[in-house]
């Protein structure tokens, strides 16, 4: 066992953040470019031997999910394992992936203030030094906005670049595999290794016009190995402009805006992006999501899922078809609309979250004057693009007036996963030094 696959370990055995659900042993790594870059897995993830409880208590979990010690990794935490990682521990998630908040897990990066979710523990052991990658998933934003909300980088893949074998459903149109880490390289680093090498195949549903043929659809292209180098020079960022009507805290929209003012400083060319599809895809999302979670559980006990959860799980299950079918319809316009967009543009721009990262336990949140719901407001701005099917991240952009971290997120089209790499890498050479 490596010195840091050792004291990993100890880390995470040693854990009172609520972080990590069990330390995982005997998952040493080896040679390879992720050896010794101790890794947490999201408890929804297969790890060989290893129960999963989904974020829900051991006793109530195994009436609604599989809690059997399982039989292999899943192939995301296999391909980190055959590229040298040590796998060190299995870290918390909020209740089936299900929510945003990431109740019982420790915030370091912003005492008192949510870990965000559903990857609550992957973030939160990341802020805490704990491990050095963390894989998550994200199905509205659950790697962006705990990203976010502790101040590392979080990335949110093309949906089907990232095998979903051995990961428990949420809703499969929408859910993605991504990395979580504290820097863009050893995102990039990770993304390399978990796209793979092996000509993985888009969702057949992100190609409009699919001819029903696998063998026919196109090959994702794999992230380069090696982050391209900063040349914020060539690259063209749009802003969204339905983002600008957004309402958006007042320090958020500052924080975003001089961040766009560095990416022009830098030599970046901003263009503004009209996406109409984009005003709608945010309630659309929340349909399809609620109706395919209650789908999937649907042979589940749904007396075990706690109080957050069910409620949506009920609503999922009394949606009309009709209503879900136009939601898949909004994702079909929001995804012409991003390739569209791609002919001038390499990626686009937002805030991560509308919102300063709420404290623990507030329901609602106020921004100009107006008070909304904490979980709908923290998916607002995240959610449209699983929606899309496309690749986003949440970098960090700085800190609010109390130190508290704030997102910049970036999104490329679907399949346009080394456009958002040069717009991380750029991003990350941007100064920070707002607050």
């Amino acid at each position: 066992m490596s010195a840091r696959a050792r004291a990993a370990r100890a880390r995470c055995a040693e854990d009172d953040l609520g972080a990590v659900v069990a330390v995982v042993e005997d998952r040493d790594g080896g040679p390879g470019p992720l050896a010794d870059t101790p890794v947490g897995v999201k408890d929804l993830f297969a790890v060989a031997g290893h129960p999963r409880y989904c974020g829900l208590p051991p006793d109530r979990a195994g009436r609604l999910v599989d809690t059997e010690p399982q039989p292999e990794d899943a192939e995301a935490v296999a391909r980190l394992a055959r590229a040298g990682a040590p796998i060190v521990a299995r870290v918390a998630s909020h209740a089936l992936a299900f929510g945003v908040i990431g109740h019982g897990v420790t915030n370091l990066a912003a005492p008192g203030r949510i870990t965000g979710g559903s990857s609550s523990g992957s973030a939160a052991a990341l802020a805490a030094g704990l491990v050095d990658i963390a894989l998550g998933t994200d199905t509205g934003g659950s790697v962006r906005i705990p990203a976010a909300c502790c101040g590392v980088v979080g990335v949110k893949t093309t949906r089907g670049l990232v095998p979903l074998t051995g990961v428990q459903d949420l809703a499969w149109s929408l859910d993605t595999v991504g990395p979580l880490a504290r820097d863009v390289p050893t995102a990039a680093a990770a993304l390399a290794v978990l796209a793979g090498r092996d000509g993985n195949r888009v969702a057949g549903h992100l190609w409009d016009g699919s001819s029903g043929d696998p063998a026919s659809e196109p090959t994702l292209p794999a992230p380069p190995a090696e982050p391209p180098a900063a040349d914020p020079e060539s690259l063209v960022v749009g802003v969204p402009t339905a983002t600008r009507r957004e309402r958006l805290d007042p320090e958020v929209r500052e924080i975003w805006e001089a961040r766009l003012a560095a990416f022009g400083a830098a030599g970046a060319s901003l263009v503004p992006v009209d996406l109409p599809a984009l005003e709608e895809a945010h309630a659309a999302n929340g349909r399809v999501l609620c109706a395919e979670a209650a789908a999937v559980h649907a042979n589940g006990d749904w007396s075990a899922a706690p109080e957050d959860v069910r409620p949506r799980l009920e609503l999922g299950h009394d949606l009309a078809a009709t209503s879900v079918a136009r939601a898949h319809r909004v994702g079909q316009r929001l995804r012409a609309e991003l390739r569209a967009a791609a002919e001038r543009v390499d990626v686009l721009c937002t805030p991560t979250l509308p919102c300063r990262v709420p404290e623990v336990g507030q329901a609602t949140v106020e921004i100009d004057g107006v008070a909304e719901d904490t979980t709908p407001t923290l998916t607002r701005l995240t959610n449209p693009w699983n929606l899309a099917g496309a690749p986003a991240a949440s970098v960090p952009a700085g800190t609010d007036a109390d130190g508290v971290p704030v997102g910049l997120q970036l999104i490329a089209p679907p399949g346009g996963e080394q456009s958002l790499l040069r717009g991380m890498v750029a991003a990350a050479a941007l100064s920070l030094d707002h607050r």
